[in-house]
């Protein structure tokens, strides 16, 4: 008995080693990714490289003393690891290898506190920074451009980029409905409302159109149960989706550069004129195995910075080819099959939305990394590693 009662004790002082240290990275990462997409990386210069010090420290801390190991998952572990590496080195994306190994690490962490901590920092840090822009501290970056017919006013409110206001708005909408778990017509209300205030001021169409296309989703399917989301079509779209969603976005960048597409169609403006520059990036840079370094110039750069003219590549299957490599991407296309096979399995109706939601949105843009709008990536070890015997009932 006194066995069995020390092993438990280990146990249980493992996980809650686990967790703290899982955590106390997650907390570094996301203050290196709010100052990165602030303007407060001007007010503290440096702090981004001890921040990336710090996560990778401590999950080598948690790996070498919390982690628990098989021969599988030291085998996957080792074969994307050693392809994520590739990636760094060859294109020299330090930010990806911050949040694949974090995405790693989060196998024993009940998912729900992911996303709540996921919550808490992202309405945290950016109320902090609206607020530093408020009191003068940070500036207010604006941006005059078209929508549709009108010409408007973007704030960025203390980011680097207004865009980054409409994005957080639709990560905590999308983390809200989560958390709530009962979709109700009153609280969609309430959120399409607040979002609607917002894009006045961000302008930010696509991050609006997704937000609400979601919750009507949603309530669509938990709310008036009007789709039966156990047919065996879901299960053969979560097969599919990934490998069809990149392989349409390359054929609509080449149609685009034969001419058959065109930005005057006034619905497929955004959808068409977010790839005017994928056409250009694969000239440039081609399509490769491996990983190639892109230099990327946004709005900001172009008018408050020194360069001459915008270059990013918003498409993120375009962008995942052309500076992550063939090989790393086809990977990443894998797991997230593997993931949304898993969410169909499990029956997790609202985070089957999400991800198809976010790999829908990255046609047009660069969802497929971003653990803050997508955080259902925690959840990948869990589909590669988890409960084979839950999958095989729910079948």
């Amino acid at each position: 008995m006194k066995n069995r009662g020390t092993i438990k004790l280990i146990d249980l002082r493992r996980v809650k080693l686990n967790e703290f240290l899982f955590f106390a990275a997650f907390i570094f990462y996301f203050a290196h990714y709010f100052i990165n997409a602030s303007l407060i990386d001007n007010l503290v210069p440096g702090v981004l490289r001890l921040f990336r010090l710090a996560v990778l420290f401590i999950l080598a801390l948690k790996w070498l003393f919390a982690e628990r190991y098989s021969k599988k998952k030291v085998w996957v572990w080792g074969i994307f690891l050693i392809t994520l590496l590739s990636v760094v080195v060859g294109g020299r994306y330090r930010a990806i290898l911050l949040s694949m190994c974090l995405i790693l690490s989060g196998q024993e962490i009940e998912f729900q506190k992911i996303v709540k901590a996921l919550f808490l920092n992202t309405a945290g840090w950016s109320i902090l920074i609206v607020l530093l822009c408020f009191l003068g501290i940070l500036p207010d970056y604006t941006f005059v451009h078209e929508l549709g017919s009108k010409v408007v006013t973007a704030h960025s409110w203390g980011f680097d980029y207004y865009s980054w206001l409409g994005f957080i708005a639709m990560a905590l909408t999308m983390m809200w409905i989560y958390l709530r778990k009962k979709v109700r017509l009153f609280e969609l209300i309430i959120l399409g409302l607040l979002n609607y205030v917002l894009f006045e001021f961000h302008t930010t169409n696509l991050a609006f159109y997704i937000t609400i296309m979601y919750m009507a989703a949603c309530y669509c399917v938990e709310g008036l149960h009007i789709i039966c989301f156990m047919k065996k079509f879901w299960k053969y779209f979560a097969t599919v989706l990934p490998v069809v969603l990149c392989t349409l976005t390359f054929a609509i960048v080449f149609a685009y550069e034969k001419g058959i597409l065109s930005v005057g169609i006034s619905w497929m403006n955004t959808v068409v004129g977010r790839l005017e520059y994928s056409v250009e990036a694969i000239e440039k840079y081609g399509i490769r195995l491996f990983a190639t370094r892109v230099q990327q110039f946004g709005n900001t750069a172009k008018v408050y910075g020194s360069a001459e003219s915008a270059f990013y590549i918003d498409s993120g299957y375009v962008y995942s080819v052309i500076a992550y490599g063939i090989i790393f991407t086809v990977l990443v296309l894998v797991l997230y099959t593997i993931l949304f096979r898993y969410l169909y399995q499990t029956n997790e109706k609202i985070l089957y939305l999400w991800v198809a939601t976010m790999l829908f949105s990255s046609i047009m843009n660069n969802f497929l990394y971003d653990i803050m709008n997508n955080p259902v990536l925690f959840l990948i070890p869990a589909a590669v590693f988890g409960d084979r015997t839950l999958k095989k009932q729910t079948e």
